[in-house]
């Protein structure tokens, strides 16, 4: 009888505490334009444009600092990105956590931006931090989309392994040396991105080096026209794919 009691009593508070005094995990997303996301919010259905009630999403596209923005919905955006399908799938697995999730991105971003001395690399530290303030977070995943820039000059192709590195060894100095990144791979079409090959070997190249590090197929993911950036299905679809990537399936 006692037994039985004490299941009903902790079930009872299992499902009577409130998500805010649960785990908090955080979940960050960064990159260039795929990582922002191109689709329009007004694409999206009511269902879709919901934010689960257990997931604080922040956003900075604007690559200044201080313009982050808690969102109430994903239409208080004009654009999307792959946050919309991933904070879903997220909140389904941990309905009883309160989960945040963080993207820092800016369009046209290459990784000299990134790194140490770069304007996106200071930008992305310290959002997290005047989010996260007085929070004790449970840093989870990097969500990292980046690489079309690298791809238009050599130079920068040559530079992209190492500069990818020393991005990801600072955000792990930062979150945990075991913080998982999932990296997708940057596919855009060869015209007029012709070193294409140096960044995508540096991706593969990083992954093989790196047990934390997951690599994210971008094949066949929608796009528009511009054969560069993920539509709308593109997007929900990437969002997908990078769950499924940290949940290690």
């Amino acid at each position: 009888m006692r037994i039985l009691l004490f299941g009903i009593i902790c079930s009872f508070l299992l499902f009577a505490t409130p998500v805010s005094a649960l785990a908090t995990r955080v979940y960050l997303i960064a990159g260039q334009s795929n990582a922002s996301g191109m689709a329009n919010s007004s694409e999206l259905s009511d269902a879709e444009a919901t934010i689960p009630t257990n997931v604080e999403l922040w956003i900075n596209v604007s690559g200044v600092a201080g313009d982050h923005h808690l969102l109430t919905s994903h239409r208080d955006m004009p654009k999307f990105g792959l946050e919309v399908k991933l904070a879903k799938l997220l909140a389904g697995h941990y309905p009883t956590e309160r989960l945040i999730i963080i993207k820092v991105s800016l369009g046209g971003t290459n990784m000299g931006h990134w790194i140490s001395g770069g304007i996106m690399h200071a930008l992305f530290f310290d959002t997290v931090s005047a989010i996260l303030q007085g929070e004790t977070p449970n840093y989870r995943n990097l969500f990292w989309m980046q690489g079309e820039q690298d791809m238009v000059t050599q130079a920068r192709a040559d530079l992209y392994e190492n500069r990818t590195v020393s991005w990801f060894s600072d955000v792990r100095a930062a979150f945990g040396s075991t913080l998982v990144i999932c990296m997708g791979l940057a596919n855009p079409p060869v015209d007029g991105y012709p070193y294409q090959y140096g960044v995508a070997n540096g991706q593969i190249l990083i992954g093989k080096a790196d047990q934390y590090t997951r690599l994210v197929t971008t094949q066949g993911l929608s796009k528009f026209s511009d054969g560069v950036h993920d539509d709308k299905a593109g997007l929900l679809e990437l969002g997908r794919r990078m769950y499924c990537t940290a949940m290690g399936n």
